[in-house]
């Protein structure tokens, strides 16, 4: 038993040492590139908090001069961490911009998926990146007018959002430490892990295949996430480069 403590925590050591950097959210806009100016970034945060007002939708956005992995990876970890939408219905959307980096992500929760196809953003995103070079402050509002439209009434009506809740309930249901693993742990650390466990079954092939038991066994909610209303996100969105 201490030597499954022990390769537990060194494995989440691991995790902790090798894993995704999550900048901390600071409100509507993050804007860490300082790619606006202050008056810009209340424009902004006055524009989508008056839209979860009205809608209960919540979109983010963040600006970054870089980041680990790749965009897609880094938004994913960045909109769960953060837990934008609202939970149960998961209507968050986060847009991450990087003028270093030179690239546009929306990573959209659960719930605006049918709303935001991913081949509908990346329509709109490789089009406000070509129209809007350079002017991320314009090309930022022209993004929000146009998920807004397309998300329209009924991705915000009261019975769909009604609808969106029971079927999230229903759908919901506890996942394995591996599943949350594969989810959420970026690919180099599994290396540290796999060798962990083999150099761990070769000591004690009992303690190993408990542990991999262990980590099969169901428990963790896969809807808990931190930040904003607990939204959750399963992947959706689409990039641009910018």
């Amino acid at each position: 038993m201490k030597k499954s403590l022990f390769l537990f925590s060194f494995l989440l050591f691991t995790c902790l040492l090798f894993g995704q950097t999550i900048p901390k959210n600071i409100g509507y806009v993050s804007d860490y590139e300082n790619i606006f100016t202050a008056e810009q970034k209340t424009e902004l945060t006055n524009i989508l908090l008056e839209y979860e007002n009205n809608t209960t939708i919540e979109i983010a956005i963040l600006t970054v001069p870089d980041f680990e992995s790749d965009i897609a990876d880094f938004a994913q970890k960045t909109a769960t961490e953060w837990g934008i939408g609202k939970k149960d219905v998961n209507n968050g959307l986060l847009i991450v911009i990087s003028k270093n980096r030179k690239v546009l992500r929306c990573q959209t929760g659960y719930g605006l998926e049918g709303y935001l196809p991913d081949g509908w953003l990346k329509h709109i995103g490789d089009s406000i990146t070509s129209n809007y070079s350079g002017k991320y402050y314009e090309g930022t509002l022209e993004l929000i007018s146009k998920t807004k439209t397309r998300i329209g009434k009924e991705g915000y009506s009261e019975d769909n959002n009604k609808l969106l809740i029971d079927k999230n309930k229903k759908s919901k249901k506890d996942v394995s430490i591996i599943e949350w693993m594969l989810t959420n742990v970026p690919w180099y650390v599994w290396i540290f892990i796999i060798g962990g466990w083999i150099v761990l079954f070769i000591i004690s092939p009992d303690t190993a295949l408990w542990l991999l038991f262990f980590a099969f066994s169901k428990g963790k909610d896969s809807g808990d996430s931190k930040g904003f209303g607990g939204g959750g996100f399963g992947g959706g969105g689409s990039s641009s480069k910018w």
